[in-house]
């Protein structure tokens, strides 16, 4: 699957010692899904329906499969203003005047939002390699949930190839550390 543009990068490749991918989409399926969630003090169809308003104005890889399990829980849009994306981090807006803030630990950080209710799961989580969703109202932790993206089927045979002519594998990823090393310890990279 790799385009040559001229005889000398062809050449080239026997130089080779170092192999570069990207997780998301290049390793993995890019499909992520919904594995578990919690609520605490708040409505289970208000939680999927805050969800689903904001996530659906996110052009992230994970709002999908958030958006794809809000609509398996019957969740509406609702009215909200003040979107925000935080780079990297998640999302925020207003919702029934609740100020709504989805994302990482870091966001939540950055707010200065207490996480300790749910820092075992979040540990649990972090060393399986999912990722971890926070849901946040007015300054609270109401709740969260993970998500995960399976192995591409041939990656695993790819990187041993790879290893057999001598070329090291590295793996770049904008992911957690514990999603990132999931990956890197099945794939061997």
């Amino acid at each position: 699957g790799i385009l040559y543009k001229n005889a000398e990068a062809l050449q080239k490749t026997s130089k080779i010692q170092y192999a570069v991918f990207d997780k998301t989409g290049t390793l993995t399926n890019a499909k992520p899904t919904v594995n578990s969630f919690d609520i605490k003090d708040f409505d289970e169809i208000k939680f999927w329906s805050y969800l689903k308003t904001l996530e659906n104005h996110s052009s992230q890889v994970l709002a999908k499969a958030i958006v794809k399990k809000a609509d398996e829980n019957n969740a509406e849009i609702l009215d909200f203003t003040d979107f925000q994306n935080f780079g990297g981090r998640g999302i925020g807006g207003v919702i029934e005047e609740n100020k709504v803030l989805i994302g990482n630990l870091r966001l939540m950080q950055e707010n200065n939002i207490d996480v300790d209710f749910y820092k075992t799961e979040f540990e649990k989580e972090k060393n399986v390699g999912s990722t971890f969703v926070f849901f946040a109202i007015n300054s609270e932790i109401k709740g969260y949930l993970t998500l995960s993206d399976e192995i591409k089927s041939e990656a695993k045979q790819v990187i041993e190839k790879l290893k057999s002519l001598d070329i090291k594998t590295v793996m770049l990823t904008g992911d957690n550390e514990g999603s990132a090393k999931s990956v890197s310890d099945l794939l061997g990279i």
